[in-house]
């Protein structure tokens, strides 16, 4: 970082903690082990570096600066498979991939092959994890074109928590019908 011409340098351990690898407290107590290493040189805890140039290691293994995530928001078109390969289908990734290459990409949730909407695509696994697991109560709006009327009934056994044929029970879910 540059301040008006001048280099501002900072310490290891809030360069490692930027980096995403551990805490600053835990970054301390790896420097105080000795296992950090500054352009070949075995850190100490007041080091300050610039990190620009500097090369850090811990235990050996370079440590780098994280990089941004990516998280794009696409209207998956219909004939097109939300997954993140497929031997047969076009997959999401496949629209996306020439755009972001050498990113981890993946699908955040899916919808059917038959589907169109929003699909959301990242390579932020812990941010997929946080919207889609069941624990954190995300929850979810779709609109969805059917061929017979809802009924009432049909309101009732979503509320109810719908069993598939293959017996699994699925949480409960909140429809309300809609007319053009």
């Amino acid at each position: 970082r540059y301040l008006r011409g001048f280099l501002i340098m900072i310490r290891v351990q809030k360069y490692i903690s930027d980096c995403g690898y551990t805490s600053r407290r835990k970054a301390e107590e790896l420097i105080l082990k000795g296992v950090v290493t500054v352009n070949g040189e075995i850190a100490k805890t007041g080091d300050k570096i610039d990190e620009n140039t500097a090369v850090v290691r811990i235990e050996g293994k370079l440590i780098r600066p994280e990089t941004k995530k990516v998280y794009i928001m696409l209207n998956k078109p219909v004939g097109v498979v939300s997954a993140s390969t497929d031997k047969n289908d076009v997959t999401v990734i496949d629209l996306v991939k020439d755009d972001f290459p050498r990113r981890n990409l993946f699908p955040a949730g899916r919808l059917d092959k038959t589907s169109t909407g929003f699909v959301l695509i990242t390579d932020d696994g812990q941010f997929a994890h946080d919207i889609l697991s069941p624990k954190h109560h995300v929850p979810k709006t779709y609109i969805v074109t059917v061929d017979n009327p809802v009924t009432d009934e049909v309101v009732q056994a979503f509320e109810d928590g719908v069993t598939l044929a293959d017996g699994q029970l699925m949480k409960s879910a909140t429809i309300i019908p809609y007319e053009d």
